[in-house]
């Protein structure tokens, strides 16, 4: 990708602290973290600084898209909006059904007299995606 793209080589593995990650007394290197060993056998003792791309941003554009197809799918983006989509219709569907039980429960009890002078009904309409839904909440106050 570096080299077909003609982008800069740096001729070190030196880390953001100034520590070189191909000493092999460097922690990375011990542990082989990111594979430092296996990238040092493949294009030697250099790197290429991520903001070579910043140049190009349809490079790393188009480099992200590649390695999200290559892991995800070339359709990632498209099913994951789809699984958002039945998600947010299934939620919508459950605060209705729960908000209108609740109405029908106020419905049922509305021309009920207090048990006693500690039930007091408190009714308030709830405002959603343009309906209005009913609910009732009991409070016991003396």
């Amino acid at each position: 990708f570096i080299q077909n793209n003609n982008l800069t080589w740096v001729d070190n593995l030196l880390t953001g602290s100034g520590k070189d990650m191909s000493n092999p007394n460097h922690e990375f290197y011990k542990k082989n973290v990111y594979g430092v060993r296996e990238y040092i056998a493949k294009y030697g003792v250099r790197k290429c600084e991520a903001n070579a791309i910043v140049i190009v941003p349809e490079l790393g554009r188009k480099m992200l898209q590649d390695a999200v197809d290559e892991w995800l799918g070339k359709d990632a983006y498209k099913s994951y909006l789809s699984a958002l989509e039945t998600g947010q219709s299934r939620a919508k569907e459950l605060i209705e059904d729960k908000l209108n039980n609740e109405y029908e429960e106020v419905k049922a009890t509305e021309d009920k007299k207090p048990d006693s002078e500690y039930d007091n009904s408190l009714v308030y309409y709830v405002k959603i995606g343009g309906d209005d839904y009913l609910c009732g909440y009991s409070f016991f106050t003396r």
